[in-house]
């Protein structure tokens, strides 16, 4: 089944496949159907929609504040309504997570469980650090040589001059060694057709995020939340770091990954199956 919701000058794709507890992926509709395993679809209704940045077609040209947070929590509701939903799992993936996250903050009743995939409790510069002392420390020679290969082959000059959303996706696949446990891993037909909206990422990614305090609103919050982290995640602060801020949550549960990277769902679909119904359970 598919449709799409109109908000605020924004067409917005929902896939929906499988059956089962409804489960909730927010992002790219057409990225995430490709990243979640099929395995998923004999015990869960997975409805993949789109965010405002990764998928959701401009019915106008858009601006700073089209893509404020609480529009993005506001589309999630729209598609709930729509749906006719009552309760659900929110799955978020790397920045996504704080998008899932927040979103049940803000309604509670409508959420049974929270996924984080891909992602640390912060996004500021220290968190930034960390990750790349991680990179450094878990990183083999090899893997290092290999990112090293492709940013001689494809070089700023390069990618800077690539029409958008082009050059997201070339850095995306030039920082493979960095985002994929195989770190030959080529990603690129997950991209196709997927719309990508560079003012949005900017915005949101850039300025947003790092200021994001995921731990407000945590003492009134009791939905059990997962995080699921690769070990050879080298965007995002090692899943340690999530020791940092696990006390302030009424249920905090974290799966590590061992052969993945930033994508645990497409790196190791069993384990990742395993691990969701173990946690939806609960």
């Amino acid at each position: 089944m598919k449709g799409y919701i109109e908000k605020d000058g924004f067409k917005l794709r929902y896939f929906i496949e499988g059956k089962g507890m409804p489960v909730l992926v927010c992002g790219s509709a057409i990225y995430y159907q490709r990243v979640f395993p099929k395995a998923l679809l004999n015990d869960y209704q997975m409805i993949y929609f789109d965010n405002r940045v990764f998928g959701g077609s401009q019915l106008k040209k858009a601006d700073k504040s089209d893509f404020e947070l609480e529009n993005i929590y506001a589309d999630m509701e729209a598609l709930r309504e729509h749906l006719n939903l009552s309760q659900f799992v929110i799955i978020g993936h790397s920045g996504q997570a704080y998008m899932a996250l927040e979103y049940a903050k803000r309604h509670p009743n409508n959420v049974s469980h929270v996924v984080m995939i891909g992602m640390a409790p912060t996004y500021d510069i220290d968190s930034h650090a960390w990750a790349e002392k991680n990179w450094n420390t878990i990183a083999s020679e090899e893997r290092k040589l290999a990112l090293e290969t492709n940013m001689t082959k494809w070089p700023d000059e390069y990618i800077n001059n690539l029409p958008t959303p082009q050059n997201f996706i070339q850095i995306y696949i030039r920082d493979t060694p960095r985002i994929w446990y195989d770190y030959n891993f080529d990603a690129a037909a997950l991209w196709d057709d997927v719309e990508f909206n560079v003012l949005g990422f900017n915005y949101i990614w850039g300025e947003l995020f790092p200021n994001l305090d995921i731990t407000q609103g945590l003492e009134n919050f009791h939905i059990p939340v997962a995080i699921m982290a690769g070990k050879y995640d080298g965007l995002v602060a090692p899943p340690e770091s999530w020791d940092t801020v696990k006390d302030k949550f009424n249920t905090l549960n974290i799966y590590v990954f061992e052969k993945s990277g930033h994508t645990p769902p497409l790196e190791e679909p069993d384990v990742f199956c395993k691990n969701l119904l173990s946690f939806t359970a609960q």
